[in-house]
Parts: C-alpha cells; sequence; structure tokens
C-alpha cells in the first residue's frame, strides 16, 4: 500500500500536557477495544498524564462506552465516533497526537484480514498514516504488520488479548518521551522511503526506464 506522505506532516515540537493516543478502526470486540480499555484501567496511578482518542463506530460502540464507565476510565478516554476524512486528518496530524494506538489487531484473523500470499493486502491503510505523521506505534504482530512495523525502531508489538502486555507498553510509552520521538522519527522515515506514493511513482519510472532501454 502506499499513501501521500506529505499529506499528514505535523508540528510536533509543541509540547502537550498529556500524552495523546489514538485509536482508529471498527469500534467492534475483534478489535480489542475491551482489552484497550481493561489495559487503560491498569495504567499505575504514578504514569504520566495521557488520553486515549478512539474513532470510529460499529456495533459494539455503546458496549464499549458502558466497559469504559464500568472499569471508571471514562475520564481517559474521548469516543469520537465515525468520522470523515478531514476530521481523522485532523486528529493525526493538527492535534499532536504523539502515538498511534492500533489495540487488538488480528484477534480474529478472518473478520479483520484482507490475506493474499504476502499477508495483509491493504497493510492497515491507517497504520501507515500515523507512520507518515511521525506518531509512535502501538499495534500487534498478525498478518503484513511485523513486515511493517519493527518492535524497538517504530514502536511495540503486543500480543492479541495481552491486556498487561498492552497496560505495560502504554506505560512505558507515557514515561519516555525521548522513545516516543525516536520511534515516530523512525516511522516517518519508514513511510517516506517504503510506502509514499511519489517516491513509489519514481522507482517505476526508474523500473520501467531501464526495461526500455
Amino acid at each position: 500500500s502506499t499513501i501521500r506522505v506529505a499529506r499528514y506532516a505535523a508540528d510536533r515540537s509543541k509540547a502537550e500536557h498529556a500524552v495523546r493516543f489514538l485509536f482508529v478502526g471498527w469500534t467492534i470486540r475483534a478489535k480489542g477495544i475491551f482489552e484497550l480499555a481493561e489495559a487503560v484501567a491498569r495504567i499505575p496511578n504514578d504514569a504520566p498524564a495521557f488520553e486515549v482518542h478512539v474513532v470510529g463506530d460499529g456495533v459494539d460502540k455503546q458496549e464499549f462506552e458502558a466497559a469504559v464507565a464500568r472499569l471508571d476510565v471514562h475520564g481517559r478516554f474521548t469516543v469520537h465516533g465515525w468520522v470523515d476524512e478531514e476530521r481523522k486528518l485532523e486528529l493525526i496530524r493538527r492535534e499532536h497526537k504523539l502515538l498511534h494506538l492500533v489495540a487488538g489487531r488480528g484477534v480474529d484473523h478472518r473478520r479483520d484480514l484482507t490475506l493474499n500470499s504476502k499477508g495483509v493486502q491493504h497493510q492497515h491503510v491507517e497504520l501507515l498514516e500515523a507512520m507518515a505523521a511521525g506518531l509512535a506505534i502501538i499495534t500487534t504482530p498478525v498478518g503484513a504488520i511485523p513486515e511493517v512495523v519493527t518492535p524497538g525502531v517504530h514502536g511495540e508489538l503486543v500480543r492479541p488479548r495481552d491486556v498487561d502486555g498492552l497496560a505495560r507498553a502504554i506505560t512505558k510509552l507515557c514515561r519516555d518521551p525521548e522513545l516516543r520521538a525516536r520511534y515516530g522519527k523512525a516511522s516517518q522515515e519508514r513511510a517516506r522511503s517504503d510506502h509514499d506514493v511519489e517516491s513509489g511513482a519514481d522507482r517505476m519510472a526508474g523500473i520501467y526506464s531501464a526495461i526500455l532501454r
């Protein structure tokens, strides 16, 4: 998959009062949103301030909101519901989101992934958008995601349904702004070098030019 990386460029030098996490996806159980709520409830009280913004709609949205209230973490969450592409871009780029959280991908491969011989057919466009925006990544190692996100380089990989692992990853990145910045820079470089539509077009033009010589 390719995207126009320049579209997602943002100035992340602005200081923020809280670390902001962004989840983009269907609000259905298979996406791991309930594990996300449980993980947030397990974050130590002495962790730096953080927020979780959830973008997307789905059949489990109301049940998820009820779970957030039951776990008493509603102060941590903002559930935006469905938004159009421009609003999603604003959330990724203009609001200085520091991290992109894909909490539970692959809990049910058949429902969540479109597979071909090379793995995920579209390589999760929202993941590439987050990387293009220079965000650190928390995601799960399913399908072709490990081919895009290298743990310890672009972000943290957490096993599906691993609530404690997700809580540790969130806490780790909350506490370490230098690590967030390093992951974000590496993510953006990866998106630009491997998934930018402009550089991809240039590479294809070079290939065709070499063939036609």
